[in-house]
């Protein structure tokens, strides 16, 4: 709102991947974490629970992509969602 009063996308795509698989994948692919990689796990459980209720509150516009799927699966629900926005 600050940046860009008045504007709301049409459609977020919230991709969701527990604190538990996103640390897996960090460690897997990169030698050093930033600040906020180094965050706790509450930390990351909050940030979650912050997208799931900006989801609840506008169901229509935010869309919940379960980003621990195989990446076909990703990509087929993320087609989905834009499909049905045009």
């Amino acid at each position: 709102a600050f940046t860009h009063p008045n504007f709301t996308p049409d459609l977020t795509l919230w991709f969701d991947v527990s604190p538990h698989v996103a640390a897996q994948r960090l460690a897997a692919g990169r030698a050093e974490s930033d600040r906020f990689e180094r965050e706790q796990t509450a930390f990351f459980e909050r940030v979650r629970a912050g997208y799931a209720s900006v989801e609840a509150s506008a169901p229509g516009r935010v869309k919940r992509v379960d980003g621990e799927a195989a990446q076909e699966a990703v990509a087929r629900d993320v087609a989905r969602h834009v499909e049905a926005l045009l």
